[in-house]
């Protein structure tokens, strides 16, 4: 059995008569419609991946799938192999965007910050550039910044 509390509060004057037109039509007591009120305020959201789970493409829902518990780069492309996707770099001549492809076929299917985050956006989480983007010729340099080791730091060329 759940246990209660008592609980005061001061609420202004319309907020409680809100509450009364509510209680009365839908023949509650007062109590319950703030009970009611309260859980579905304070109720933790669904996430996206539960919300449209269902009205998802294969495509969406595997990669939803495979951004909710993928570690880096590598176990992202293992997660998206495994249901048949891959990642590749550019989208109509633009490096700077990935693409999910068929992992077979390699047929493009939709670019990445369409249905999720952006290369950035996933090069933050996993603290590197996408893999071989800096082997691409015109590709845009990481986004975070290089930081020197402390004893580099301080270092003048003798030469």
């Amino acid at each position: 059995m759940m246990k209660h509390l008592s609980v005061t509060l001061q609420l202004p004057l319309d907020l409680i008569e809100l509450i009364d037109a509510q209680a009365r039509s839908e023949e509650i007591p007062p109590a319950e419609v703030m009970r009611r009120a309260l859980r579905a305020a304070l109720a933790p959201e669904p996430s996206f991946d539960l919300i449209n789970r269902a009205a998802m493409s294969p495509e969406d829902a595997a990669l939803q799938s495979a951004l909710s518990v993928a570690s880096g780069w590598l176990d992202l492309q293992n997660r998206l192999g495994q249901a048949g996707y891959v990642l590749r770099l550019g989208v109509a001549g633009d490096l700077g965007r990935l693409a999910l492809h068929d992992r077979t076929s390699l047929q493009f299917l939709t670019a990445l910050d369409e249905i999720g985050p952006t290369m950035d956006d996933l090069a933050l989480r996993f603290r590197a550039p996408f893999p071989g983007i800096a082997a691409q010729p015109g590709a845009r340099p990481p986004q975070t910044p290089r930081i020197l080791p402390a004893w580099l730091r301080g270092r003048r060329d003798s030469a």
